[in-house]
């Protein structure tokens, strides 16, 4: 195939896609919030992976109500302050509470977007489809960050 061919095939693939189906079917989860964090939108891939329904979510709860207490607390102190300073925060790790109380641990990366006279509008965040990768040890235990190691070198004054 030419390079013609296939860059007519792209354009007439292009013409076809419905970017409903496209947001709605996306491989990962779009949510979109207030600026205080209300859920005004969320798509497919999102209701399926976490068991809620649209009627359940939007309106109805914020981000950070979906979140484990661990992951609300650091969402208050961190992400929500991070991302009105900074207007966008990258791959930040959450357990989503799904709606049968099961946790998914997802990487969050969320954009801030502000109104024409600069003031904070809407959150648009997006969680990917696959649970977040663990390491695995040979052994097949979980890899654990080096916090027992830290806690060893620490002096005993500090434990």
């Amino acid at each position: 195939m030419s390079s013609e061919a296939v860059t007519e095939a792209f354009y007439a693939a292009l013409l076809d896609d419905d970017p409903e189906q496209l947001y709605d079917r996306a491989p990962c989860g779009y949510l979109t919030t207030t600026s205080g964090g209300m859920i005004v939108k969320a798509n497919a891939t999102f209701l399926d992976l976490t068991g809620f329904s649209r009627e359940q979510l939007v309106g109805q709860r914020r981000f950070a109500d979906l979140l484990n207490a661990g992951g609300r607390i650091y969402h208050e102190t961190h992400f929500a302050p991070m991302l009105q300073m900074q207007g966008t925060v990258r791959e930040v790790a959450f357990d989503l509470v799904r709606a049968d109380g099961s946790r998914l641990p997802v990487l969050v990366n969320a954009v801030l977007e502000t109104a024409p006279d600069g003031a904070p509008h809407l959150i648009r965040a997006a969680e990917p489809a696959g649970p977040r990768r663990v390491r695995v040890l040979p052994s097949g235990r979980r890899r654990r960050g080096g916090g027992r190691r830290l806690l060893r070198r620490l002096p005993d004054r500090c434990r």
